[in-house]
């Protein structure tokens, strides 16, 4: 399981609405490298936060799957079509939402993000990929290493006032 994030313009969010295969040229991490040794993986308008995106979410969301709040986007949004892309529909974020979202983001260090992880309430819940016990500090640090790079790509996006479409594979 994987959660990708992709930029996108207002007009392509909804174009993808009529055309979800729009969204086959707007990702193509093939060639791009893995961050610090993790499976993340980046470029200017897609990033792969690879299996950490189930606890990164869960840590920021307070040990919550799903969230009401900017920091939940990796599961909220509105479905911009009701055909499966990959696991489930993808999800937009307007680009006024994305402004929200890294807002919030700004709030969150890694001293906040180290207080949360308990890896051991990660595996009690089951939160993929259910092996955060192994090596904790490893762990943690990609955990890290999956912040940063939301960080800076939603950064890059509100900067750009750009959307955001989250594709669950």
């Amino acid at each position: 399981m994987s959660c990708t994030l992709i930029r996108s313009s207002a007009a392509q969010l909804e174009a993808i609405s009529n055309d979800p295969d729009i969204l086959e040229d707007m990702i193509d991490l093939a060639d791009a490298p893995c961050i610090d040794g993790t499976d993340l993986k980046r470029t200017d308008m897609a990033l792969d936060l690879g299996r950490s995106f189930a606890g990164l979410n869960y840590l920021l969301n307070d040990r919550a799957l799903f969230g009401h709040t900017p920091l939940s986007f990796m599961y909220g949004g509105q479905p911009l079509t009701e055909e499966e892309y990959g696991l489930a529909p993808p999800l937009g974020h307007r680009p006024e939402v994305v402004q929200d979202i890294d807002a919030a983001l700004k709030g969150i260090d890694q001293q906040w993000l180290t207080v949360r992880y308990d890896a051991r309430q990660l595996d009690e819940d089951q939160i993929y990929p259910r092996d955060w016990s192994d090596d904790q500090a490893q762990r943690l640090g990609w955990l890290i290493a999956s912040l940063q790079a939301c960080q800076s790509f939603i950064a890059d996006a509100a900067a750009a006032q750009q959307g955001l479409i989250v594709i669950h594979s």
